[in-house]
């Protein structure tokens, strides 16, 4: 038994003595990587940005631009410019610049996607421009480093039901099994600070547009549901005229302005004819009134009612005109490919056979709102 014991006393030295030390010091953690075409003639330009600790300092962040035909050559390239040794284990985001993004990115994330050492968690984003100039900017809060922030922004707008989920996960799913086209953030530069302002579009793994984050409203309306959703939006003014509480003159007002809270849906999508592509959308949105533009008497039913019916008519027309905009993209989002495969089979969706007939698609809108109670009326 003794013996027993002193050889796995022993074995467990060895191995201990084999493992790498890595001491914090010494490592560079990269929290977010840029991609950038620079040429025809395939050459990437790659932005890392590290994070690095430092015992007599406070912690402190570097930005590494390197210049290869690979991925693996960027990592490359960038230890020879770095005495850190490189650790992508927390990498939070990847980043593509406008152009590689519109040539085809799959061959950089199936990189990314084969490195056991990156988890499949971090987000995928689209510049409005460059990679590098996003990566670049100097305000970012009071995150460690814009790798940091960025991945926050973009965390903190999913949670917020603003923008989709976005994550390599994500895309590599929406990408081999062909349901659904991804969509992610596009990040813009406003005053050296990142923000979001528009979601990317792909079509497989090219960005083939752009929509707002307004319309990525109506595109979560769509494919997901909404918990505790937030819209504001402007209906006509005319259907309340002899409603309102003032004496103001409705005729200076363009429309009026109302802010939804509290918003929670769900979606049922119908294929109704196989032969002649064509589509039934039910949405129930259930949400409470947060604020109206112009005072209008929200006691009465019939009020309410009208308000309703308002509202309905106004986001049947914003999401039909999204999904003609998608259909002009020809990319499919919200997976009407999926339901339709589902009534059809299979082989009949075969070589890409839905590319063709999605653009012919028919889709009739209808959606029911119930406002559940008033709130701040300004």
């Amino acid at each position: 038994m003794k013996r027993l014991t002193l050889l796995m006393i022993c074995s467990v030295l060895c191995l201990t003595s084999c493992v790498e030390k890595k001491y914090l010091e010494q490592i560079g953690i990269v929290t977010a990587v840029g991609y950038d075409m620079l040429d025809e003639e395939g050459w990437l330009e790659g932005t890392h940005v590290l994070f690095q600790f430092d015992p007599n300092q406070a912690n402190v962040s570097q930005i590494i631009t390197t210049r290869a035909k690979t991925a693996k050559g960027l990592i490359n390239d960038a230890s020879l410019k770095t005495s850190k040794k490189l650790a992508s284990g927390q990498l939070r985001l990847v980043l593509f610049g406008d152009k590689i993004a519109k040539e085809g990115v799959m061959r950089l994330l199936d990189t990314l996607a084969r490195d056991a050492e990156i988890a499949d968690m971090m987000y995928i984003a689209v510049s409005e421009t460059t990679a590098n100039q996003v990566l670049r900017a100097n305000n970012f809060e009071d995150a460690a480093n814009i790798g940091t922030y960025l991945h926050q922004l973009i965390q903190k707008n999913i949670q917020d039901e603003k923008v989709p989920q976005s994550t390599l996960h994500d895309f590599l799913h929406h990408y081999y099994d062909r349901s659904s086209d991804p969509v992610v953030p596009i990040l813009n530069e406003e005053n050296s600070k990142p923000t979001i302002r528009n979601l990317a579009v792909f079509r497989g793994d090219q960005m083939v547009g752009k929509i707002s984050a307004k319309e990525g409203f109506h595109l979560k309306l769509l494919k997901d549901r909404f918990e505790s959703g937030q819209l504001e939006m402007v209906i006509p003014q005319e259907p309340f005229i002899d409603d309102k509480e003032s004496d103001r003159h409705y005729e200076e007002v363009q429309g009026i302005y109302i802010n939804l809270g509290e918003l929670s849906s769900d979606t049922d999508i119908q294929v109704v004819s196989v032969d002649n592509i064509e589509f039934n959308v039910n949405i129930n949105i259930t949400a409470r009134v947060l604020e109206l533009s112009e005072a209008v008497k929200m006691e009465d039913d019939k009020i309410i009612k009208k308000l309703e019916e308002t509202i309905d008519k106004n986001l049947e027309q914003q999401t039909e005109e999204l999904i003609q905009k998608l259909q002009e993209m020809n990319s499919d989002p919200v997976g009407f490919g999926l339901k339709y495969q589902r009534k059809v089979g299979p082989k009949a969706m075969e070589n890409d056979k839905w590319r063709e007939l999605y653009p012919q698609m028919k889709v009739k809108i209808n959606i029911n709102t119930k406002i559940l109670r008033s709130g701040i009326i300004n």
